[in-house]
């Protein structure tokens, strides 16, 4: 007997996320290359393979493997995977990335309960770039995202009318990969990891070989190392 993960695709499970405290539930909607959909209430859940610490079949479940009946009337959420599904390849993490830019999304980080809403303006090679109405300009490494999904269709983060969330492109020069935007900020304060227990701001002194230097509101010198970092932002 072959036993296949892929067999449990329409199923109701249970998602365990590596890097915090989140489990998520629904039905097993879809799964790509790196990617795994999730469908809880109607809502769906993009969710990088990377970050799926366990998954197992929903207890209490009458029939694990039939999809929750959609009555159509929840809220609709737009498709964040779109044309991708049309493409020759597999569906994967950067198509819906890519689709998914100009979109108005909610985000979670590894190593946070802070839910990162806004929407990507600008996806690099290991990071991107996200608009956010609390915190502007957050740059978010790729492999620290636990999932990501969209807002209902007509809907915005904190309920703003469009002229107080335009859509615009970042202001700021990029660099192809996040340690190389690092060496770009050099000499600019900035916050790393949003207001998490391993959050850091301080003026950024150097960064190279995987070591970050910032010097803290009190003049203190302070060394982290590059893997302990999940986002960036400029205060």
């Amino acid at each position: 007997m072959v036993i296949t993960w892929k067999g449990w695709l329409q199923c109701q499970i249970e998602v365990q996320l590596a890097g915090t405290e989140r489990t998520l539930r629904g039905t097993l909607a879809e799964l790509g290359t790196d990617l795994a959909v999730v469908q809880s209430s109607g809502k769906p859940y993009y969710i990088p393979l990377h970050q799926i610490c366990r998954m197992r079949l929903k207890e209490q479940a009458a029939d694990y493997c039939s999809p929750v009946e959609d009555t159509g009337a929840g809220p609709l959420f737009p498709d964040l995977l779109g044309k991708a599904r049309s493409e020759a390849n597999a569906v994967s993490y950067r198509k819906m990335l890519l689709h998914a830019k100009g979109m108005f999304t909610e985000a979670v980080l590894d190593g946070s309960e802070e839910i990162l809403c806004g929407y990507m303006s600008s996806i690099m090679n290991d990071y991107l770039v996200f608009y956010s109405p609390v915190w502007h300009t957050v740059m978010v490494r790729l492999d620290r995202i636990c999932y990501i999904s969209p807002f209902s269709e007509g809907a915005a983060p904190f309920d703003l009318p469009p002229e107080q969330l335009p859509l615009r492109p970042s202001p700021l020069t990029l660099a192809r990969t996040f340690e190389q935007q690092l060496h770009k900020m050099t000499g600019r304060l900035v916050a790393f990891n949003l207001d998490t227990g391993r959050g850091a701001t301080g003026m950024l002194i150097r960064a190279e070989e995987k070591m970050i230097c910032l010097c803290t509101v009190t003049g203190r010198m302070e060394w982290l190392h590059a893997s302990s970092v999940s986002s960036v932002h400029m205060p």
